[in-house]
């Protein structure tokens, strides 16, 4: 059986949306972005097991999805630090990334 594509939107059940911008969980503001290149950049050094910033977030906040655990409020997990591995120097590697900044114009 063929269709074409507009009957196949006429067609749709009333409870199936078409997605959007606000379905997607992804972001790539400066901030976002500067922080996923922090990231990847310890990692290339092993001093993180992984790149992944929501399971690095997993292991320093309580609950990603609260507002106080993320501006480190929670009476919980204001605390927590990440442990990053120690290379076998003594710890005063300088480690260099990039990062993007605002120009005004």
């Amino acid at each position: 059986m063929s269709m074409s594509y507009a009957m196949f939107c006429r067609l749709r059940p009333f409870n199936i949306r078409p997605p959007n911008e606000r379905d997607r969980e992804t972001c790539l503001c400066r901030r976002h972005e500067n922080l996923q290149m922090k990231a990847r950049r310890l990692k290339e050094e092993h001093a993180l097991q992984t790149a992944n910033l929501p399971e690095i977030m997993k292991k320093v906040v309580c609950e990603t999805s609260s507002k106080d655990c993320m501006y480190r409020v929670c009476t919980h997990c204001k605390d927590k630090k990440l442990d990053l591995r120690q290379s076998e120097s003594d710890g005063s590697k300088m480690v260099n990334f990039y990062e993007w900044k605002t120009k005004r114009v």
